[in-house]
């Protein structure tokens, strides 16, 4: 299995824009025999989220909140 994880700069202010951009692309992923596993995507400003816990305390920072990842996988490269 070929999984890919792509990162996203996203403007906060078009997020509605931005998951109908992720809508089109889950589509797209299917269409080609993937298999999408989820858009991770920042919330809006006064979501409110748990705090982030990290594993091993000291070696994790937070990430910036306009970010956003995807990740699909392929049952091969060539697929």
């Amino acid at each position: 299995m070929f999984t890919c994880l792509i990162r996203y700069e996203v403007n906060l202010e078009k997020i509605e824009e931005f998951k109908e951009y992720a809508r089109t692309w889950i589509a797209l992923i299917e269409k080609y025999g993937g298999k999408h596993h989820s858009y991770f995507i920042p919330g809006k400003p006064g979501s409110c989220f748990p705090e982030a816990k990290f594993s091993f305390p000291g070696l994790g920072i937070e990430g910036p909140a306009n970010t956003a990842v995807a990740l699909f996988s392929f049952q091969t490269v060539e697929a």
